[in-house]
């Protein structure tokens, strides 16, 4: 809902905009309901999770639920029947599939250029093999399948949720007994909005974590743009960056590790900057 509201105040509508805001605010008030905190969940505990959910709450969360659901719906509908902004989002940045696929690109830029790939469902764990949900693939490349992507997919995360409420058993909420040995360490993904975050996670002493690292989605997405920028005008790129919905914050610095050498070296801010501007004396040569 973010990404597309961005997306439709970057083509004049403002008020597709507000309104896609105001329904966030449910989606997040939802999620205070389940975790405690509108924004900063902090459920998962060793073991298990931090607190349950109420008959009372159950029955609000599937109220509200619905509401997103049949608010979005309205406005998702509104936005399609604006020609003019349709036809900015439409031929818009498009992503050839095959760069894609060399680029290694992940979320709703993949699946919008027909690419069906998808954590949840590719690698499903736990829970997600017993809810029922599809991975909404279009075909167009452009700006305006992936935030059709983005459109079809709140869909199925409602459902998921719905499912969960509505289906999930009753059981204690932690094993007690848990226990992580120290530095012990895992590798595994999940599916966020932007696509597939990697996590390295090693335990410390206390059960605590004690290294954390993580490839958020944002860096396979970045390196596709120069191709999706080409062939398209300069007010055109704001619309395209955003419906790669970068995170910056993410990506302000790298770490590059010479697999064969065994050396790495971190890449600050300011020195990408300084590459890109220059587009020579690479900071990783050296490696």
């Amino acid at each position: 809902m973010l990404n597309i509201g961005l997306a439709a105040e970057l083509t004049g509508n403002v008020t597709a905009f507000l309104q896609m805001f105001k329904i966030r605010e449910i989606a997040m008030e939802l999620a205070q309901y389940m975790t405690g905190g509108r924004k900063t969940y902090g459920m998962i505990m060793v073991g298990g999770v931090r607190r349950d959910i109420t008959a009372k709450e159950r029955k609000i969360m599937l109220d509200l639920v619905k509401k997103i659901e049949t608010q979005f719906k309205e406005c998702w509908e509104a936005v399609l029947d604006a020609p003019n902004l349709v036809s900015r989002w439409k031929h818009a940045g498009v992503l050839d599939p095959q760069v894609a696929r060399d680029f290694s690109v992940v979320g709703p830029n993949a699946r919008g250029c027909g690419i069906r790939r998808d954590s949840r469902y590719d690698h499903a764990f736990d829970w997600y093999k017993k809810v029922e949900f599809e991975v909404p693939v279009e075909s167009g490349g452009d700006v305006l399948s992936r935030e059709t992507v983005r459109a079809r997919e709140l869909f199925q995360a409602t459902s998921i949720i719905r499912q969960s409420l509505e289906l999930m058993p009753e059981g204690p909420l932690i094993n007690k007994e848990a226990f992580v040995k120290p530095y012990a360490f895992a590798i595994g993904n999940d599916e966020a909005p932007r696509g597939s975050n990697i996590h390295f996670t090693m335990h410390g002493t206390s059960q605590k974590v004690f290294r954390w690292r993580v490839r958020a989605a944002t860096y396979n997405n970045w390196p596709s743009l120069r191709f999706q920028l080409r062939g398209n005008s300069i007010s055109d790129a704001p619309l395209i960056v955003c419906s790669l919905d970068p995170c910056y914050s993410c990506t302000e610095r790298i770490t590059v590790v010479n697999v064969k050498s065994g050396r790495s070296k971190i890449i600050d801010k300011e020195q990408l900057k300084n590459y890109a501007k220059t587009l020579k004396d690479s900071p990783i040569k050296e490696l």
